[in-house]
């Protein structure tokens, strides 16, 4: 794991085109991809529309972004946005390779769960979530409210008090660090809530920074809320390793943002379209499942639903003193917000909150596939039998075309009927003289891509057992 710098914690230093330059052809491209009326004007007269909104940059030079017709990216400062976008990218899967846990428990099963998320999400969806090790939660509730929230946020709030729980917060980053290791500074500061909300925030931050080696990643609705504190946010947030985004909720916003902030103060701040009229579909999921769509807005269908979780591991609340153990899943009846709740604990105190930690890695985190437990592919895959005799799994996304299923046949046929055991499996194939060694094996490796159940029936919950023992979830 290296320590490198990433290309865009220090943005000066990854061009040679003048940064002013660069910062207003980010404002055109942001406001290209949040306001409709600024596309309409761009395409029917260029040249007045970058001059109504005081954008320094030839339209021409950004054609690429505006025509799609244009391909010819001949612009050197269009090229260097380019490669801009590309290096986030890559930063962002950087960080899911440096996030991986030094406990490796932890680090076996949330890569297990990285391959399922691949088959059950989709390439293009998987390769956004970062499969943080943990989140914190500094509030309960959010006082945004967004109709659209795939994690269910809610009003009212309640906050975690810094003053109060300062020593608390200390000791806890303390135990994840121990618990989980380095990896835990890539994890953040909020789920269902709006961090800014807290505040607080900027002092619990700081703790974070101090005590894990990096400043939070930070995503928030409200930046124009107190403006002077969202510039702090800013400034510390220059630091290396750290990233910040706001969620455009209007056109509006869009306008008011531009007004208080320059461009160059938004250069490094990633500005998520959430806005009537950007295009961009939300998630079904969350309150997005019960609510009204309005218009303007685009949501994916019920059959293509998704999710916005990013963390397998911990979600820790310190208002309401509890943690949950979590990883992404495609939401449904069943998981709306869009991942699972493997396990869940109330805690009193850090040294509590270890032993919970400990606990449910070694009881919830399987290394290797239990060989008494019912073996089942995961409910959203399909089993079905090619031309050529073959089997192969097939999930909304991806067809798994695994060699045991095509030598052994039988093996798949046993595992969708979902009634027999590792142990029974192999015996089974044994008397057709298939070597046990084999199918524990094909069972083991299934296991490790993902492909086989690991879906809990039933939230373990700990916080009422006065012996802290986990029971082990129950798989269908």
């Amino acid at each position: 794991m290296t320590n490198a710098e990433p290309p865009l914690a220090q943005p000066q230093r990854a061009t040679g085109v003048d940064k002013t330059a660069l910062a207003h052809v980010k404002r055109f491209v942001d406001l290209w991809r949040v306001d409709p009326e600024f596309r309409e004007q761009i395409e029917s007269d260029p040249v007045r529309a970058v001059k109504k909104y005081d954008l320094e940059v030839d339209p021409d030079q950004l054609r690429p972004v505006w025509d799609r017709n244009y391909k010819d990216v001949h612009s050197p400062l269009m090229r260097e946005f380019m490669k801009r976008e590309q290096r986030r990218i890559n930063d962002r899967r950087s960080i899911r390779e440096r996030s991986e846990p030094s406990n490796s428990t932890m680090a076996i099963w949330r890569r297990r769960q990285i391959a399922r998320c691949a088959s059950e999400l989709g390439p293009e969806r998987e390769v956004e979530i970062v499969h943080a090790p943990v989140a914190f939660e500094l509030s309960e509730g959010c006082s945004v409210g967004c109709w659209f929230c795939g994690l269910g946020g809610k009003r009212p709030v309640r906050h975690a008090d810094y003053g109060q729980l300062q020593g608390l917060w200390r000791e806890i980053l303390q135990v994840l660090r121990e618990v989980i290791g380095d990896g835990v500074k890539w994890g953040f500061c909020y789920w269902a809530t709006d961090p800014l909300d807290n505040p607080n925030y900027l002092e619990f931050a700081a703790d974070f920074k101090n005590y894990l080696g990096r400043f939070p990643q930070t995503t928030t609705a409200i930046p124009l809320r107190d403006p002077a504190r969202t510039r702090d946010l800013l400034e510390r947030s220059r630091a290396r390793f750290t990233y910040v985004r706001f969620s455009v909720l209007s056109r509006g916003e869009m306008r008011r943002l531009m007004a208080e902030f320059s461009p160059e103060e938004l250069i490094d701040v990633l500005l998520l379209p959430l806005n009537e009229g950007s295009g961009l579909p939300k998630s079904f999921s969350g309150n997005a499942r019960t609510h009204t769509v309005p218009r303007g807005h685009v949501l994916l269908p019920p059959e293509n639903a998704s999710t916005i979780a990013c963390v397998s591991g911990f979600l820790i609340n310190l208002v309401t003193r509890t943690v949950r153990l979590i990883t992404p899943c495609n939401a449904d009846e069943r998981w709306p917000l869009g991942y699972w709740t493997l396990a869940q604990a109330t805690f009193s105190s850090a040294e509590d909150l270890s032993t919970i930690l400990q606990q449910m890695i070694r009881e919830q985190m399987a290394v290797e596939l239990d060989l008494e437990r019912i073996v089942k592919f995961r409910r959203d895959l399909r089993l079905q039998a090619n031309d050529d005799g073959t089997h192969s799994l097939t999930s909304r996304w991806i067809t798994h075309r695994y060699n045991p299923l095509t030598e052994l046949p039988l093996l798949g046929e046993m595992i969708d009927r979902g009634e027999s055991t590792a142990t029974d499996i192999a015996f089974e194939l044994e008397r057709r003289s298939i070597p046990q060694a084999l199918t524990l094996f094909a069972l083991q490796v299934m296991f490790r891509e993902g492909l086989l159940r690991e879906e809990p029936d039933d939230v373990n919950s700990i916080s009422d057992r006065p012996d802290r023992t986990i029971a082990n979830t129950v798989f269908a």
